[in-house]
């Protein structure tokens, strides 16, 4: 398994974007996400140089992106929440390979400020994210101390 079928659709999705066709990019956008998903899934099965944890965040990112840009502040929320839980879900599990899980915990902090940084500019989320946030920091604090 690799991730030129993920490449395709983001690379498609940013072009829909750049040219404000933003239903096909959605469609790209969610499509890459997917793509991301299967590639976690399989990530006993994949070879360890594929960013799993990274080309899951940019999809969530690219989705963040989009859903700012057309004003779906409800569906900015809810990518917020799903982005969320596959991550502290991750972190929580000891299902997935070691370095899955590692690449997540180097990688949640950009999840966070990307989340932090969409409260900033749209303080209709905070109160949303303000739960989000708590709960990636929860699961950092649990998972130091157990480091330690």
């Amino acid at each position: 398994m690799n991730d030129s079928q993920w490449q395709d659709y983001t690379v498609a999705g940013n072009y829909f974007f750049d040219e404000q066709e933003y239903c096909c990019a959605c469609t790209n956008y969610q499509n890459a996400l997917s793509e991301a998903e299967k590639l976690l899934t399989n990530s006993y099965d994949i070879s360890e140089d594929i960013p799993v944890i990274q080309i899951l965040i940019i999809s969530y990112c690219n989705l963040f992106a989009l859903c700012e840009e057309v004003q779906n502040i409800t569906q900015l929320r809810s990518y917020i929440r799903r982005a969320t839980y596959a991550l502290t879900g991750i972190l929580k599990s000891s299902e997935f390979p070691c370095e899955v899980r590692n690449s997540c915990k180097k990688e949640i902090y950009s999840l966070y400020h990307s989340i932090s940084e969409y409260c900033q500019k749209h303080h209709e989320i905070i109160e949303d994210s303000a739960d989000s946030l708590k709960e990636i920091t929860d699961v950092m604090i649990k998972i130091n101390a157990h480091q330690k």
